[in-house]
């Protein structure tokens, strides 16, 4: 009887230490996963502010078209006011997008070497395609 209750707790012990074991694994896993998506995030979002107004020039019929919409200055984070004002009711001059949505911050930074590139110029749906969004239009003052 002594050697079957010693055949049981060794075994009961083998099992605990092997469940220990397991557990410490997978936890050391789950850190490193973390760890590695945590800064795959931050790489991810490197792309400053969220919000810029991009000047636009118009090379269409439609103003409110994206495709037509080129951009022609280097975005600001500085709301446009004067002859290019959201309060304004002529042509769009410069459009408001939410860059949070980019996260390829070469083929952003690819993107805005084009502006102003005269056989390429960057429109504002190229960003759109990248992951922006528009938010607000600011348009010329009226004739």
């Amino acid at each position: 009887m002594k050697n079957i209750i010693t055949g049981v707790l060794s075994v009961a012990v083998l099992f605990i230490a092997f469940q220990v074991g397991v557990a410490n694994e997978s936890s050391t896993n789950k850190s490193t996963f973390l760890k590695k998506h945590t800064q795959s995030f931050l790489t991810d979002f490197t792309i400053q502010g969220d919000t810029l107004w991009f000047p636009v020039t118009i090379n269409g019929l439609d103003d409110m078209d994206p495709a037509s919409q080129q951009v022609s200055d280097q975005p600001t984070d500085q709301r446009p006011s004067g002859d290019c004002d959201p309060d304004n009711s002529g042509k769009v001059c410069s459009v408001k997008l939410d860059i949070s949505g980019i996260t390829d911050e070469t083929a952003y930074n690819e993107l805005k070497s084009r502006i102003n590139d005269s056989t390429n110029p960057a429109t504002i749906q190229d960003f759109l395609d990248l992951g922006a969004t528009a938010e607000e239009y600011s348009h010329e003052l009226a004739p």
